[in-house]
């Protein structure tokens, strides 16, 4: 039962859903070998693409896999919507990311990760269809104090739109963890994005994010 309940909520995400632009959602530790863990995310972007009043109102499914005990593998897929834009957009979204946990909760006061990977996704604004790759770099630190996981990232990203360079952007990320046991946890994080566009101004966008995840063995 509880199993059916967790994969309706992933269900019912993937129906609405679509990778958010900065979106952090994973503490430090990792998820252990051969471990399966199920997330739903709900995202608010703020300030999308430089527009005052516009946001992508998003929400994502999220599968984990525990490759080692140290390697940790992500695949996020989905669509949505973008707000306050001159013409009604739709967003579509493929991710995969890798987390590397170098030092471990059980052997270090904190754990400390490399988190990466690689994003595909398209916008269609009215009749425009755009096209964009992005990859990103970056770090995770966590601590457990039950019940709570305080973390924080640090997370560099380059993006192309049309195989073109678009923007370049640091997220800093602060957020918490709420869990009894780790079979069942839930997030809360807020993100800060420093955004470069090759193009123009450089500008500043908020995102806030809350999730739910489970294991599945």
């Amino acid at each position: 039962m509880k199993m059916k309940r967790l994969l309706a909520v992933f269900f019912l995400c993937l129906l609405m859903c679509s990778t958010g632009r900065a979106e952090l959602m994973k503490t430090a530790g990792p998820l252990g070998q051969g471990n399966w863990r199920l997330m739903a995310n709900a995202i608010s972007d703020q300030n999308f693409m430089n527009v005052s009043g516009a946001a992508d109102l998003l929400a994502c499914g999220v599968l984990a896999y525990g490759v080692t005990d140290q390697l940790d593998l992500y695949g996020t897929i989905g669509s949505g919507n973008a707000t306050g834009l001159p013409a009604q957009t739709s967003l579509t979204a493929l991710s995969g990311n890798f987390k590397y946990n170098i030092m471990k909760c059980c052997d270090s006061p904190v754990a400390l990760a490399i988190d990466g990977g690689y994003k595909g996704s398209s916008s269609l604004m009215g009749t425009t269809l755009s096209a964009f790759s992005q990859w990103k770099l970056g770090v995770i630190v966590s601590k457990m104090i039950h019940p709570f996981i305080p973390y924080g990232g640090l997370i560099y990203r380059s993006t192309m739109k049309n195989s073109n360079a678009y923007t370049s952007q640091y997220d800093v990320t602060v957020g918490v963890a709420l869990y009894q046991t780790m079979a069942l946890m839930l997030m809360v994080e807020d993100t800060y994005q420093t955004i470069s566009p090759t193009i123009g101004n450089g500008y500043g966008s908020n995102q806030i994010a809350v999730g739910i995840s489970g294991l599945l063995n």
